[in-house]
């Protein structure tokens, strides 16, 4: 790291801490190894506090400081993402704090990382930049094992407190409109992936168009493996032929949602997003983390996301339908518990703008399932190799949420979404023509 990082990462904790305290040593170094992080470096931070006064107070602190890679690929977007990343500590975290004090007394920011602050401009960030937050481990935090997932027990506490989460923002929409408005909504529709990105992509992806026609191979041939219907086969090879799957989450940014569930969404949920207390093997306390994809959507997405990545196939298999009405039943609750009317929030319309939300999530579900969560680096060069190096519980529940896509009418989504956003959903495609 950088002199000038350290002497900025002292600036934020002076700052937060008040001008009475000095810094008696600080210790920085990189936590991931170098080229890991994908658009930021992180840098563990040990510092020791004393009062000027005179007073024997100390404070030992452990804190995670974040600074933009500022070469290379996502160097054109980390201004978008860290502005977007300091709004939501210093302008929405807040709203939904006060708000939640005020109408059900619930401590919204014991959902989130403590905040320290950063070191300028967020929309001026360059490699010199730093965000800094509390280190979750040092609490007791820790994550779960993206590959073994949550088990059933574990999926509901996670759904209880997401519920919870939209339920509130969702609750100010409906009670305070302007200030959801001004406080929420306006940071949420923020860019993040402007067209220069997708510009730029294709120049550090030559061979790009060869990766996605393997990639394609690859799941056909995996779902022959596991006999599924011919009819799905054709279409899913259909399906293929359109879908970047390593670009699949740029649709997260551009398809809509639908009124009246519009609230904030994480956009990015899955179980490396939350960081865990874990008591007896049961979650007692859980934080959200990284906050750099959220939108104004449906929280559908938030909640189809989560399952198909972060549950065990087995459990997704045997509750799914479970697990989606716990969901909505305790997105009700905490309608209820901040006064708000929910005969405009039908059981019916939220089922029925799944497949909408499917459509937007469902090429992405795959690449994180088969690829990001499951996969591994290999120098396998024929399919039949590849194959075997992908685990039998990624296969599994690709094929699973195949079969769900098909049976449940949820292909419907994603002919509606290429239907609503047009060109723009498949503008990755066009580039590459």
């Amino acid at each position: 790291m950088k002199e000038i990082q350290i002497e900025k990462i002292k600036e934020i904790l002076l700052k937060y801490f008040g001008q009475e305290w000095a810094i008696d040593n600080i210790t920085v170094k990189p936590l991931l190894p170098e080229g890991e992080g994908v658009c930021s470096n992180i840098l563990d931070v040990s510092a020791t506090l004393s009062k000027l006064s005179g007073s024997k107070e100390i404070k030992v602190l452990r804190a995670v400081s974040k600074c933009p890679i500022s070469k290379g690929l996502f160097a054109t977007i980390n201004s978008q993402m860290y502005r977007r990343e300091v709004s939501f500590y210093t302008k929405i975290i807040p709203s939904l704090k006060e708000f939640g004090h005020r109408h059900c007394n619930l401590e919204i920011e014991n959902f989130f990382p403590k905040f320290y602050g950063c070191s300028d401009e967020p929309d001026k960030a360059n490699a010199d930049f730093v965000l800094m937050i509390e280190d979750l481990g040092t609490k007791g935090y820790g994550s779960l094992d993206k590959c073994e997932g949550y088990d059933y027990d574990q999926i509901k506490h996670v759904l209880k407190n997401v519920a919870l989460l939209h339920g509130t923002s969702l609750a100010m929409k409906v009670k305070e409109p302007g200030t959801f408005s001004a406080c929420i909504k306006t940071f949420c529709e923020m860019e993040l992936v402007p067209d220069e990105f997708v510009d730029e992509l294709w120049k550090f992806l030559p061979d790009f168009k060869q990766n996605e026609e393997n990639i394609a191979k690859l799941l056909l041939q995996i779902l022959e493996e596991h006999r599924m219907p011919q009819q799905y086969i054709r279409k899913m090879s259909d399906y293929f032929q359109k879908e970047k799957f390593s670009l699949a989450g740029l649709k997260l940014h551009t398809a809509p949602g639908s009124e009246p569930f519009n609230t904030l969404i994480h956009n990015d949920l899955w179980i490396n997003n939350i960081m865990h207390i874990m008591k007896d093997g049961n979650i007692s306390e859980m934080k959200l983390i990284d906050f750099q994809m959220y939108r104004y959507n449906h929280p559908a997405k938030d909640l189809m996301h989560l399952l198909f990545t972060s549950v065990k196939y087995d459990v997704l298999k045997q509750h799914l339908d479970d697990l989606i009405d716990f969901y909505y039943d305790n997105l009700m609750s905490a309608l209820l518990e901040m006064n708000c009317d929910i005969s405009r929030f039908e059981k019916r319309q939220f089922l029925k703008d799944i497949t909408v939300s499917i459509g937007a999530i469902f090429g992405h579900i795959i690449y994180m399932v088969v690829f990001v969560i499951f996969g591994k680096r290999s120098n396998s060069e024929t399919i039949e190799e590849r194959l075997k190096d992908i685990p039998d519980e990624a296969k599994q529940k690709f094929c699973f949420l195949v079969e769900q896509v098909f049976e449940r009418g949820w292909y419907k989504g994603i002919r509606e979404i290429e239907r609503i956003l047009g060109d723009k959903a498949y503008y990755v495609c066009n580039k590459s023509d």
